[in-house]
């Protein structure tokens, strides 16, 4: 009787053994599959690559009653991109932007529609290092095909292609001669167009 207890006791010992190593393999390769995952970072998928990112502001007054010429025109864009054939012509180079080290290149804009004014101005940032904040914008990290951001505390998750809005309209009494009411619409626009080639940047 003695000798089957102990049989069962060892067979017991060994099952346990047997489930702790099946255990320690298993936390092990989930460890490491996590681990593969982080790796595929921003710090990886940049090496002969950067990530273009654009945010634009446009600004549409409509005037609902009075006159108003509180219109300006402005017209200067640095750089032109093209989505359909993924080319970025770059105009005035930007001062901080570092060809090799580039993780994201950040395109910013402005145009102005009617009573606002009329016209397009850009220009280009570029980012060696995440987080990177412009304005209400952070981007926070990427992924070799997610963007993630915030803006205003907005926490935004962006695939390579797509594009969020934010819209904000207003009306006001303006106190001016004629006491003309305008209606501001602001639209906040940003787009992740992927990757693109670092051989771009360079002069």
């Amino acid at each position: 009787m003695q000798n089957t207890y102990k049989q069962f006791a060892m067979a017991h010992n060994r099952i346990k053994a047997a489930l702790s190593i099946a255990l320690s393999f298993l936390l092990f390769v989930t460890t490491a599959c996590y681990s593969g995952k982080k790796t595929a970072d921003y710090s990886t998928v940049t090496n002969d690559a950067f990530a273009f990112v654009e945010y634009y502001q446009t600004t549409d007054v409509q005037v609902m009653a009075g006159e108003y010429h509180g219109g300006r025109r402005i017209d200067s864009p640095t750089y032109a991109f093209n989505p359909e054939d993924r080319t970025l012509n770059i105009y005035r180079y930007p001062d901080r932007l570092q060809p090799d080290s580039a993780i994201v290149v950040l395109g910013v804009g402005k145009i102005l529609k009617n009573a606002a004014g009329s016209g397009v101005s850009s220009f280009l940032v570029g980012a060696n290092q995440l987080p990177f904040s412009y304005n209400d914008l952070t981007i926070t990290s990427l992924s070799n095909n997610k963007l993630f951001l915030t803006y205003q505390n907005k926490s935004i998750t962006l695939k390579a292609g797509e594009e969020w809005k934010h819209y904000i309209e207003k009306t006001d009494t303006l106190k001016l001669q004629g006491l003309p009411v305008i209606k501001t619409m602001q639209t906040s626009t940003i787009r992740f167009h992927g990757f693109l080639s670092r051989n771009i940047l360079k002069k």
